[in-house]
């Protein structure tokens, strides 16, 4: 049998309608891998050792474990591990169907059994997310019988959808996706807010990551008929930052009660913030005065540096990296060495049509430092950290890198400086994580701008325990290291001498180093790196 989305895709193409949904609807048939990126990356959805396996049906015990993430109780489910009277749940499922039972959102199906391996219907699934929603039959907001209509008139379904549903009990985890993805950004029971802003208000989902998808909350701003009465900087530069990340291109702002200089104010804010988003290119201003010349209507023309098709296309290639790459448990700064790597691995610089963007890094896999910055601004946003882009010079040439907040201190990281040029699967780190003071000698940057990067503790050679103090410190660790056979090491020291690196200075480690291991070392190779105080070196 098809699935009802195939159905309802044939019914839809047909009649050309498609019910509004947040973030490109047409497609949404097409993009159900994306949408399972999104949810993955929210911490939503992980999926199995076989993907997402959207033609499979779920199991009740899967849709379970989806209601109990809707609803932001995860962690505490897990942490309680509540008891329940069924004889068929297994293992991996007990602390989600407890979590339920105990909340009284779940009865089973009667004899003690929740119907863990039974497939999900439609239905079942639908009054799921009603009460994910905030929905309850105890309150009498629907019937059970009746879930996919209230779903309908929520808007998490249209007509055409609901229908098909009611006339087949095939359900898939494909549409599983599809409408948790849409119950996201449906509004909550009696609440302005949505799904997704719940979620982070609780601390479910990080609300970067929600912003760097494009829907982030709208800030507490009056609206009416599409103009903000926008009274603080503050407002301003909440709304523009939401505004940039949506890829909205015009925004109509009633400035008669700000406190400011709505024209000064607004270009300062689209350049800082973009620095958070990286895809603003420039904008055209327009704005209607009173009798007085107090400005009344101010008109924001917002120009991007890739078109909304390119966008979509890169959001989708974003969200499918970071879903590869961010594992469950992961802390910010491991979700920030494996986009680094990523990026140095998969980039290489050059002039591509998008070189100064993240299009160019991702898609085209080809850009100069803008381009590196501004992809991986995208991908630690999406993996919610904290990252921006900071623009200065390297001896005098324009160029770009980035800031990343870890535990909140904040350290500089250059993919591009990283990524050694014509040399293609070489990884380096001597640009992660570093200082304000690893970088002033080579470069300049308005200091006032960002903040004070002056901790050391995630440098990456910290991390590996490599950072040491001296050459004396650096021969004793190699000793330890070669009796436990590694040949190849990589240090940065703090007292770094580049006469210890020249040829001279390394014939004297090399001695120094065979009467410490008691032997002969047949060859070796170095290479330093002055300006990091890091040097390789690999024995034989």
């Amino acid at each position: 049998m098809r699935s009802v989305i195939s159905v309802v895709l044939s019914i839809t193409l047909l009649i050309g309608f498609i019910n509004p949904v947040p973030v490109y609807a047409d497609e949404y048939i097409r993009d159900i891998e994306f949408y399972a990126d999104c949810l993955k990356i929210l911490g939503l959805m992980q999926g199995t050792d076989k993907g997402y396996e959207p033609d499979r049906s779920p199991t009740r015990a899967e849709s379970a474990v989806m209601l109990v993430r809707l609803l932001g109780k995860e962690k505490t489910a897990l942490e309680e591990q509540y008891t329940h009277p069924f004889t068929d749940v297994p293992g991996w499922a007990a602390p989600y169907i407890g979590f339920l039972y105990r909340e009284g959102l779940t009865k089973g199906i009667g004899e003690n059994r929740f119907g863990s391996v039974l497939l999900t219907t439609p239905l079942q699934y639908a009054a799921f997310l009603l009460r994910a929603l905030g929905y309850s039959e105890e309150e009498g907001d629907f019937s059970y019988f009746d879930a996919l209509k209230k779903l309908e008139s929520v808007g998490v379904l249209n007509r055409t959808e609901r229908e098909a549903f009611e006339k087949s009990e095939s359900f898939t985890r494909k549409e599983l996706i599809l409408l948790s993805y849409r119950a996201l950004w449906s509004r909550m029971k009696d609440e302005k807010s949505r799904l997704a802003d719940r979620l982070v208000s609780t601390g479910a989902v990080n609300e970067l990551c929600i912003l760097a998808l494009g829907d982030g909350l709208l800030p507490d701003i009056k609206t009416v008929n599409g103009t903000y009465y926008v009274q603080s900087k503050e407002q301003l530069d909440k709304l523009i930052l939401r505004a940039l990340y949506r890829y909205t291109e015009t925004l109509v702002i009633n400035p008669s009660e700000y406190s400011g200089n709505i024209r000064e104010d607004v270009s300062e804010s689209l350049k800082t913030n973009d620095s958070y988003t990286g895809m603003y290119k420039g904008a055209d201003f327009r704005w209607l005065e009173d009798r007085e010349g107090n400005i009344i209507r101010y008109e924001i023309h917002i120009k991007y540096t890739v078109s909304p098709e390119e966008r979509k296309e890169l959001l989708k290639k974003a969200c499918r990296i970071v879903a590869d790459l961010v594992k469950p448990g992961m802390t910010d700064v491991e979700k920030e060495l494996a986009v680094h790597d990523y990026l140095v691995l998969n980039t290489s610089y050059g002039y591509s049509e998008h070189c100064y963007d993240a299009y160019g890094a991702l898609i085209e896999k080809e850009a100069v430092c803008q381009g590196y910055s501004r992809a991986m601004l995208l991908l630690l946003s999406l993996a919610g950290v904290y990252c921006r882009e900071v623009v200065g010079t390297d001896q005098g040439t324009s160029h770009s890198w980035n800031m990343v907040r870890l535990d909140g201190e904040y350290y500089h990281v250059d993919a591009t400086y990283d990524d050694p040029v014509g040399a293609k699967s070489v990884l380096r780190h001597y640009y992660f994580n570093v200082t304000d003071k690893d970088l002033e000698k080579y470069r300049l940057w308005d200091r006032s701008a960002y903040p004070v990067c002056d901790q050391d503790r995630y440098n990456y050679y910290n991390l590996n325990g490599t950072y040491l103090q001296n050459r004396t410190e650096m021969l004793e660790h190699m000793k330890n290291a070669f009796a436990k056979g590694e040949r190849s090491f990589s240090y940065r020291l703090k007292d770094y001498n580049p006469n210890d690196f020249t040829s001279e200075g390394m014939k004297a480690l090399i001695r120094e180093l065979s009467e410490k291991i008691n032997g002969n070392i047949v060859s070796y190779s170095w290479a330093p790196y002055d300006r990091m105080g890091v040097v390789h070196i690999t024995l034989q």
